[in-house]
């Protein structure tokens, strides 16, 4: 990058009027990086014509390998517009479903945003995702109806057709923006002209039409300003005439609502896509040069011989300088970026309430600052995320510059407030509350994958910065104020389900892959690493391609030596189908017993829980302060659910339920009999000392606070048990989903002895809570639940027979089953079982030819309806099939795999026949 653009990218930092911070969104495929390279191409930072080949911003080999983004991106360009220069922050962010929190941290950096839709593939489930993500994040978007060259070359569609597929496109995604507008959400519009301006329309410039891949785009601006001083009209007029069933008139000369002739055409149509059809007909069809020469002469575009020499062997190549010339892709979107996307000044202001909500109370003079983008004020950073970078490659070095530069790992951040510099102490705010002091040493603009030392970082800016690697775990805020509250934690919409066990190849390089598992843990905000009971070190991922980037970082930027990677290890739940058996357990010295009961929670109510995770844990949870609306609007919620909840479990929740769990916020229930529903009231209640202490007086009590010399609170002690039993069940020691237990008796009785062998007496109790929890589980006919993957993908008729024999031997369920209209495209939704989901990427790649490219998401959980341990008991069965189980009993299979893995016990025979056995033996 040469000095002087560097020079005026820093001074246009320090004028955040003149500032965009914009992300590029989109499914995967649908064009991101091909119109990433063609405006990056307009700052001369590579040639126009290897736009869309050398995916500048992919700068990791496996990113260019596999031509997908994996890590989001960010690059300054400048873009002068009417004697005014604008500096544009583009970031590149990824469009597989994997990687969906690149995506929130690059949203949270940003003020707007350019949403790519591939006009053949329509409007994908990837799409709606991000969409959905910046929804939430408060971000402006544009729309970009990409690929649009496919419906002339591939399609073969009139441009009449064309236009009606545009503008259904355009209506589902502000259907879909209606439904988002219309959700209770704290950010409330009261002015309906407010609420239009979250449409697309093409009228109002904000939908842009293109072909990455041609190089062109164009808005109804542009066009509108060519046939203005044509036909004598207001430019602003013609640009809303030029979308919606508008005709022109030629003999009157005017614009009408209304059809005059059965020939006549919405004006799109004819001032529009005609032209364009016309030009692909004559470049890429005729190959007429001639009458390629006569058209540039009536539009006034030049083109170069060499150019026009490519027209018969690669007619691609005069299309391309044709209509970059006619319509460059740089100018249309980057002006629309300008136009229709907010500045960081006006956007903090629109953001604030959202990305920061307890900021205004907290702190009221940060809180004006951030509103207004003050760079004078106090300062104020977030970091989205931590990056990788190698010092020796991506850090760009001044002449004769000595400074040693060491880092491993950079915080990707924007500075909301105040100006921040080099050799600044901070105050690094964790999202726990916790404060650290530190001290900023490095700062870097970033290039896409070069960094180049700065000395500052205004307030609106993107930067990265050094020397944080160690301080700040995958997030976190920076303010020159110590009681600076926290911004608001970065939605994740992915959640970690595949795990995989890793250790080094040689075992003296331990330590280095338990650091570098660290550093991959503060680089990755969608990761987990933890170590198990049993020591092995388990990294827990979003899907198979996010599992080999982690893998390939790890070896190779982070622990720098060869691992060892375990089958992968899918989560399952376990649950119950019957109710109301009990089962009865008693402590070892046999002075307690108790007897538990199981229930299975109905889906509607299990579905409502799983969504109320986070209230509440906010309402429950052991630390939690709840506020009295909070509690009393989810109890109100969740008593209208009971209504449908049938009896006697309706009856026991209502009146004495105890306990969520686990943690007291899970999804599964505790129902103790001798206590008040906690949904009775919605003031929380504390128990007096009176109440804890009181007992029977014939020496049984289940309030029992003292025993053997013990103080401690017996029902905290059941929740205690109740909570081992949720994360263990009794099958393979997997967490339980959906299981309502009922404390139906306890018996205590009181004793004189001082000394107990068997330990003290309350963790007897919870031991003996956690057997009895576990033996009504198995009581009550247990079953495995394993998550399933929601697959989208596109496919044509040719492919559709061979992708079915794949998803049936996968135990996939096709659910929906599509065809685009005006195309010979199916859209397939398809359950897969997570378990079965390894290998399926590749091997419909491979079925197809590389044509389809499924997208897996978590979608939900699923009981397997078999019974692991049914057995042949008729007759009939025992004379057909013997006295031996089924081989082919699949959650037996999962439940024998899950307990070897963790070491536990399995009932399986290793020696069927033992005769036979001796027999082969000796044969030998």
């Amino acid at each position: 990058m040469n000095w002087k653009k560097q020079s005026e990218i820093l001074e246009l930092r320090s004028h955040p009027e003149l500032i965009r911070n914009i992300s590029i969104l989109a499914h995967v495929d649908h064009g991101k990086t091909s119109l990433s390279d063609s405006l990056i191409s307009s700052n001369q930072i590579i040639s126009p014509k290897l736009a869309g080949k050398l995916r500048y911003l992919d700068s990791r080999p496996d990113e260019q390998a596999r031509c997908i983004t994996m890590k989001s991106s960010s690059i300054s360009l400048i873009y002068p517009m009417q004697e005014t220069s604008y500096l544009i922050n583009l970031i590149d962010s990824p469009g597989h479903v994997d990687f969906s929190s690149e995506v929130a941290a690059a949203l949270r950096v940003c003020d707007g945003g350019l949403l790519l839709i591939d006009v053949v593939e329509g409007f994908c489930a990837q799409t709606y995702t991000v969409l959905k993500q910046s929804w939430d994040e408060g971000i402006r978007v544009c729309l970009v109806l990409n690929k649009i060259d496919r419906l002339i070359n591939e399609l073969r569609m009139t441009p009449e057709d064309a236009y009606k597929h545009l503008n259904s496109i355009v209506e589902k995604v502000n259907a879909v923006v209606s439904g988002f507008y219309y959700e209770k959400r704290g950010r409330v519009v009261d002015d309906e002209s407010d609420e239009e301006s979250f449409f697309f329309k093409p009228e109002l410039g904000n939908v842009a039409f293109s072909s990455a891949l041609d190089r062109w785009a164009f808005t109804l601006r542009e066009f509108a300003d060519i046939y203005a001083k044509k036909m004598g009209f207001n430019p602003k007029a013609l640009c809303s005439c030029f979308w919606g069933e508008f005709y022109y008139n030629p003999k009157s000369k005017k614009v009408v609502k209304k059809k005059f002739s059965e020939k006549c055409q919405p004006m799109f149509v004819q001032f529009v896509l005609e032209p364009l059809w016309r030009i692909y007909d004559c470049i890429m069809i005729n190959k007429n040069p001639e009458k390629l020469t006569s058209m540039l002469e009536k539009i006034d575009i030049a083109v170069s011989q060499r150019d026009m020499s490519y027209l018969n062997n690669e007619p691609r190549t005069t299309l391309q300088a044709v209509m970059s010339s006619w319509m460059p892709i740089d100018k249309s979107i980057l002006s629309m970026i300008v136009r229709n996307l907010p500045s960081p000044i006006k956007a903090q202001g629109e953001r604030i309430k959202v990305i920061a909500p307890a900021l205004e109370e907290k702190c009221p003079e940060l809180f004006t600052s951030v509103s207004a983008c003050d760079q004078a004020g106090p300062i104020s950073v977030f970091v989205s995320k931590m990056v990788s970078i190698d010092p020796s490659i991506h850090i760009n070095r001044k002449p004769g510059e000595e400074i040693d530069y060491n880092e491993t790992l950079i915080a990707f951040s924007r500075v909301f407030s105040g100006t921040l510099t080099r050799n600044t102490p901070i105050y690094v705010i964790e999202n726990k509350g916790d404060v650290i002091e530190c001290l900023i040493e490095k700062l870097y603009l970033l290039m896409g994958q070069y960094l180049i030392p700065v000395d500052s970082a205004p307030a609106g800016t993107i930067v990265g910065i050094g020397s944080l690697e160690h301080v700040v775990f995958k997030t976190g805020t920076l303010s020159s104020i110590p009681d600076c509250p926290t911004f608001t934690p970065i939605p994740h919409k992915a959640s970690p389900i595949v795990k995989v066990s890793v250790q080094p190849v040689n075992l003296y390089d331990m330590n280095s892959m338990v650091q570098g598992l660290q550093m991959l843990d503060r680089s990755d905000n969608s990761i987990e690493v933890y170590v198990q009971d049993n020591g092995e070190h388990i990294i827990a991922v979003c899907g198979e391609v996010h599992l080999q980037r982690c893998i390939k970082d790890l070896e190779e930027n982070f622990a720098k030596v060869p691992v060892t990677v375990s089958e992968p290890l899918v989560s399952f739940k376990e649950t119950i189908v019957l109710e109301g058996k009990q089962f009865t357990d008693i402590t070892p010295n046999k002075l307690c017993s108790m007897t538990v009961s199981a229930y299975p929670i109905p889906e509607h109510i299990l579905n409502f829980l799983d969504e109320k995770q986070e209230v509440m844990k906010q309402i429950f949870g052991v630390f939690a302060k709840p506020s009295t609306e909070l509690k009393s609007a989810f109890i109100e919620e969740f008593k209208n659910l009971l209504t449908t909840c049938p009896q006697p479990l309706k009856t026991l929740i209502e009146e004495h339920l105890f306990s969520f769990g686990p943690r007291r916020a899970g999804n599964n229930m505790l129902i103790y009999k001798e206590k008040k529903s906690i949904l009775e009231s919605s003031e929380p209640k504390e128990e007096t000392k009176e109440e804890s202490e009181s007992g029977d007086e014939n020496g049984s009590s289940t309030n029992a606070s003292k025993f053997s010399g013990c103080d401690f609170d017996l029902p905290n002690a059941f929740i205690a048990g109740f909570d081992l039993a949720n994360n263990s069940g009794p099958l393979c020691g997997e967490p339980l989903r959906g299981v309502c237990f009922v404390i139906e008796e306890v018996k205590i009785s009181n004793s004189e002895e001082t000394k107990d062998p068997y330990g003290p007496f309350q963790g007897q109790v919870i031991c003996t809570m956690r057997d009895a929890c576990r033996g009504a589980v198995l009581a009550n006919s247990p079953r495995i639940v394993e998550g399933m993957y929601e697959c989208t993908f596109q496919t044509t008729q040719e492919h559709i027979g061979r992708l079915y024999a794949v998803i049936n031997r996968k135990r996939g369920k096709i659910v929906q089953e599509i065809l685009t209209e005006g195309t010979d495209m199916y859209v397939c939704k398809t359950f897969l079982p997570v378990v079965e989901s390894f290998g399926f990427s590749d091997e419909l790649r491979i079925m197809t030819s590389g044509a389809v490219m499924p997208q897996l998401t978590f979608s939900h959980w699923q009981m397997i309806v078999e019974d692991p341990f049914y057995t042949h008991k008729t007759q009939e069965q025992l004379e057909e099939f013997g006295e031996q189980p089924i081989l082919e009993n699949l959650p037996k299979s999962i439940i024998n795999k899950v307990r070897r893995r963790k070491g536990l016990a399995t009932d399986e025979k290793l020696v069927i026949h033992a005769d036979k056995q001796r027999t082969l033996t000796k044969m030998r």
